[in-house]
């Protein structure tokens, strides 16, 4: 999690431009979670939509995939050191389950994936066929 400065907080606006300021996005969506402020399924919604916006404005390769899959793993394990004595573990449960299980599972899926296929295509395999099925 980057910390930052107060006069910083813009920075969990809604197009974040490094990997950095979605952790922070995701962070503080997730609090609002915590608060009361929305639902688990509006919670889901806003962190693919931050996720999917990062990747559209940094553009799709291997590395701004991989940095947000490891952001959304990352922002569930601050969240969990530094709110499990103040929040619901259930909460906690709920957002880590949504950022790791669907999130980062389903952005794999529909974006690395199919990015990783176009590449085997134009670059070969790496993976010995007897590997493979």
């Amino acid at each position: 999690m980057p910390y930052i400065k107060s006069d910083d907080y813009e920075r969990g606006g809604s197009a974040p431009a490094v990997p950095g300021e979605l952790n922070y996005a995701l962070t503080m969506r997730a609090c609002m979670y915590f608060r009361g402020d929305f639902d688990l399924a509006a919670f889901e919604d806003l962190a693919t939509d931050l996720c999917e916006t990062y990747i559209q404005r940094v553009g799709m390769s291997y590395t701004n995939i991989n940095a947000v899959i490891g952001v959304l793993i990352c922002c569930s394990y601050e969240l969990f050191r530094r709110c499990q004595k103040s929040v619901a573990l259930d909460l906690i449960y709920d957002v880590q389950g949504t950022l790791v299980d669907d999130l980062a599972e389903a952005l794999y899926h529909k974006m690395a994936a199919p990015y990783e296929d176009t590449k085997i295509e134009e670059n070969g395999d790496v993976f010995p066929a007897e590997f493979v099925a």
